[in-house]
């Protein structure tokens, strides 16, 4: 079986696009787990282990968040930047 790719700039373009929509889900869901567990934080019993992991999680979410976020807005400028 042979395989053929005609275009394949436009397959890479595609799939580079493709994994920047990804990475921007990704950012979209981990900001959602951010103001879920802050949520969370809050309504917990102050001191106590409930809210003390909240926070934790809320962390590594927002972190995860800005990291993504940074990765895709690198990734589009540096393929996709409108010159």
């Amino acid at each position: 079986m042979t395989i053929v790719i005609k275009e394949p700039v436009a397959v890479v373009e595609a799939d580079l696009k493709h994994m920047i929509q990804l990475i921007g889900f990704a950012s979209d869901m981990a900001e959602q787990l951010n103001v879920m567990c802050k949520t969370i934080e809050e309504k917990a019993d102050k001191g106590s282990d409930i809210k003390s992991l909240a926070h934790v999680a809320r962390c590594f979410a927002e972190s995860w968040a800005n990291t993504f976020d940074c990765d895709r807005e690198d990734y589009e400028n540096r393929y996709f930047s409108k010159v």
